[in-house]
């Protein structure tokens, strides 16, 4: 950390007066005024007199035995607090010992430790009361190193030495508290009540913190070790908003605020006057992602996907929607490497197969709300990288399933996502041209292949690694089999009640749903006039193996 004109250690007073420590001392050192006081610094006055090397062990003895009567004392409800003797003399030497890199170790966790279970456990208005004495900067820097002990992301990462510190907080907390987070989330609102601190918050780092515990969905980072309580249900949410109400004090925290990707990310609500609706939200979220660092993108991807792996959890619509707004841009945004892209692939296909209505309810918003030519753009990208893992040994296929997937699941990913796309088509004729647009039939070309040949695999070698921009004699050979005894004939109903045919049947239904919907129109058929019109001895030789992408969509937009 750095300080402005950094304090020395000799320069600090080290005792309380009000303390029983004070019969150690000689008269003569106790009144001595060769002491400058810290920003926190003790009630008592150093013993200068004694040198630096005697200081440096008698400090050590005296501190620990005031830490001792100061602990024992501990934790304490503010309202039991007026009846303990130099009370804000405890707080004020508490705070003090807690400080950066003036104390050792031991001084400092064990002073860090109290202070967090008075916040565990709600208890902060003295710490609140003796905290403000302190100049600005101590202030920044006191609240920084508490963000970043909490931090949602760190936590997950951290050291022997924060353990401790932190179970020692986590066991304050009380039963009824649904979330760890939520008594600092309190204490910081309670400073952040005064337009001052608030300021003070914003610049030691708060919004920050906020965007962690919002990339990861908000889960408890401390009780990931019980299963049972990390997608559990709190109020967190609430506190949080609370707390940043509070931090939209002043115009200048609230232009900090905007100027941070948390404005365009935290859920809306009409108490914050920097969340903003509409297609803007689109694009400020846009915006967001493409500022944050690559670890919150991973992280946001790998919350969503873990909290819908529980099927007794509901979402409300908005968090659904930005949940379903987030995995649409990052995607489908080019710019993103592989490993983003397929991984907010994965946990799309997860949030529409967990909520299938809500989130085709919410992609259904998002399409109305982007201009064509971005859907399509974006619709176009998430074919692309859905073509890639068709073949299972792309990079793409062995980042998009896991080892434990079933195997129904491997083969019929890409038909959960046209039997999305055929139901947005359907509800809407502009929707229908974006997916036209954006090459969605060529996704169901190597299935078509796969139940007309009757195999099990499917069989995608001659397509080449853009599986629906090359056009070749298996492609002629298929669509002369579909217009001569159309695809209801080729592709029969199976039997529903057989189990082992779950995957097919269900598989040939979106097949067929797909052919009638996108090609089944008449008034799409000038889309398609090879189509259509296809006599094998009408093609040119000239096309066979060649790139032809007109026939399975139509110009792009």
């Amino acid at each position: 950390m750095i300080f402005d004109n950094p304090p020395n250690k000799t320069n600090i007073a080290f005792l309380s007066s009000s303390s029983a420590l004070s019969s150690s001392f000689t008269s003569s050192t106790a009144s001595s005024g060769s002491t400058v006081p810290g920003p926190g610094s003790l009630t008592g006055k150093a013993i200068l007199a004694l040198g630096k090397a005697t200081l440096r062990s008698a400090e050590y003895v005296l501190i620990r035995r005031r830490l001792n009567v100061i602990a024992s004392k501990f934790p304490l409800a503010d309202s039991d607090a007026s009846n303990v003797r130099g009370i804000e003399q405890m707080y004020d030497d508490l705070l003090e010992l807690s400080r950066l890199e003036m104390y050792s170790d031991t001084i400092r966790d064990r002073a860090l430790r109290i202070l967090l279970v008075q916040i565990g456990i709600r208890q902060t208005r003295h710490m609140i009361k003796s905290l403000k004495k302190w100049p600005d900067i101590e202030i920044q820097l006191f609240l920084t190193e508490f963000l970043l002990l909490l931090d949602s992301i760190r936590l997950s990462q951290r050291d022997a030495k924060d353990e401790a510190t932190i179970k020692a907080y986590q066991g304050a907390i009380a039963a009824w508290e649904s979330h760890s987070i939520a008594p600092f989330i309190d204490f910081c609102e309670r400073l952040a009540r005064s337009p001052e601190y608030s300021t003070i918050l914003l610049r030691a780092g708060i919004l920050d913190f906020l965007l962690h515990l919002y990339v990861n969905h908000l889960r408890d980072p401390l009780a990931e070790t019980d299963r049972g309580n990390i997608h559990r249900v709190s109020t967190l949410q609430v506190e949080c908003n609370f707390l940043l109400a509070a931090l939209c004090a002043t115009q200048s925290n609230l232009s900090m605020i905007r100027d941070h990707p948390l404005h365009a990310l935290w859920p809306t609500r009409p108490e914050l006057p920097f969340t903003i609706n509409g297609a803007d939200r689109i694009q400020q979220r846009i915006s967001a992602w493409n500022v944050v660092s690559r670890e919150v993108i991973l992280r946001r991807l790998y919350s969503t996907f873990s909290v819908m792996l529980d099927p007794t959890r509901t979402f409300a619509d908005f968090l659904l929607y930005d949940a379903c707004v987030d995995l649409l841009e990052l995607s489908g945004d080019e710019r993103m490497d592989i490993e983003i892209g397929i991984r907010a692939l994965r946990s799309l296909h997860q949030v529409f197969t967990h909520a299938f209505r809500a989130a085709q309810h919410a992609i259904k918003r998002y399409l109305e709300l982007s201009t064509v030519k971005h859907s399509v753009k974006i619709i176009a990208q998430i074919v692309r990288r859905l073509s890639r893992i068709i073949e299972p040994i792309t990079p793409e296929a062995k980042l998009f399933f896991s080892r434990w997937d079933h195997k129904d699941l491997v083969i019929n990913a890409i038909p959960h996502f046209l039997h999305l796309f055929i139901n947005l088509a359907k509800a809407d004729d502009t929707f229908l041209t974006i997916f036209l647009a954006a090459d969605v039939l060529g996704l169901m070309r190597p299935f078509l292949e796969m139940e007309l040949s009757g195999s099990s695999e499917i069989q995608i070698a001659h397509h080449g690694p853009d599986l629906f921009t090359v056009y070749d004699p298996p492609d002629f050979a298929l669509l002369a089999l579909i217009k001569e005894r159309g695809l209801k004939d080729l592709l029969p109903e199976l039997p529903p009640q057989e189990k082992s045919l779950h995957a097919r049947v269900y598989r040939r239904n979106i097949l067929r749903r797909a052919f009638n919907v996108f090609l089944g129109r008449g008034d799409l058929q000038h889309l398609f006039p090879e189509f259509w019109n296809f006599e094998w001895e009408d093609l040119p030789r000239e096309l066979e193996g060649s790139e032809y992408p007109a026939l399975w969509a139509p110009p792009l937009i």
